[in-house]
């Protein structure tokens, strides 16, 4: 893996990093699937200061999840698929859906995020649209430069 690089369905943004990835990580917290439309959401973590984005400005949803912390996740406003995701526990990260890579043959997941065993002890949360809400990409603090 020379560099990472990757983008949308439709091709409307395209991202880059020289950075090696800090973390891979595949999860099965409800959140996760549905962020990712699949069982297992498997991201790549890298700085978020080495990301380079080109092409449309990302959309970005708020996922308040039931502990309270807050998630970023953001996708492409065309064609729907998810890119990156950001949460406030690591700031200096930023996590890339392996699924928007260009080559993801390299993607081997060394964190598993296993959420399962938990929802088998917790009654299930009455599902409630809590202050979630799609924020536009100027007013938010992103710090990952737009090209």
């Amino acid at each position: 893996m020379s560099k990472i690089q990757g983008g949308c369905l439709c091709g409307a943004i395209r991202y880059q990093s020289e950075s090696k990835p800090s973390r891979m990580v595949a999860s099965d917290c409800r959140h996760c699937q549905k962020h990712a439309v699949a069982a297992i959401a498997v991201s790549v973590g890298i700085p978020e200061r080495t990301l380079r984005v080109r092409g449309l400005i990302p959309s970005v949803y708020e996922d308040i999840r039931p502990s309270g912390s807050v998630i970023l996740r953001s996708f492409c406003p065309d064609c729907g698929t998810p890119l990156f995701t950001e949460t406030d526990g690591e700031p200096t990260m930023i996590f890339i859906n392996a699924a928007s890579l260009d080559d993801d043959s390299w993607v081997q997941p060394q964190v598993f995020h296993k959420a399962a065993r938990y929802r088998q002890k917790i009654e299930p949360a009455k599902q409630e649209h809590r202050s979630s809400k799609v924020l536009e990409w100027p007013k938010r603090e992103l710090r990952v430069k737009v090209s």
